[in-house]
């Protein structure tokens, strides 16, 4: 019999989080970006659930730009990432630029929901907040320079 452990949904995301941190140390942007895009969705969904507006409905908001395309713009290397059914040959870029958003979206979203209840996730969040700020958020070239 296999021993199952159970994870509740913000577990699930802080742990994706720290080890997209990891691999965002080690350079391997794929694993940060897989990782981290899984993460943001999670606590992106939450604050939905709880009815915190989350952090990419802000900065549409803010921008002026519609949510979709602030979407878009920051999950397009993540969709194309774990998604093959349009092109199963494609190839994808990733630079530190696309893990960089998606973890600076979920460690403030963390914060909206006030779940910055750890040392490795207080650690997670200064890590954020100490990465260098972004060129290019997307793999299409297309700048975004507001998160």
């Amino acid at each position: 019999m296999v021993n199952m452990q159970t994870f509740t949904k913000i577990q699930v995301a802080t742990i994706s989080l720290i080890q997209a941190k990891e691999a965002f140390i080690r350079n391997d942007f794929v694993s940060a970006t897989i990782l981290s895009g899984a993460a943001q969705q999670i606590v992106r969904d939450i604050c939905k659930s709880r009815g915190i507006e989350p952090t990419l409905k802000t900065i549409s908001n803010v921008s002026g730009h519609s949510g979709q395309l602030v979407h878009d713009l920051v999950t397009d290397a993540y969709n194309k990432m774990k998604h093959a059914d349009k092109d199963p040959e494609g190839v994808v870029e990733v630079s530190q630029d696309e893990p960089r958003a998606l973890m600076t979206l979920a460690a403030t979203d963390l914060m909206r929901l006030k779940e910055i209840t750890s040392k490795e996730i207080s650690e997670f969040v200064e890590f954020v907040r100490t990465i260098k700020s972004p060129t290019n958020l997307s793999s299409s070239g297309r700048v975004l320079d507001f998160v």
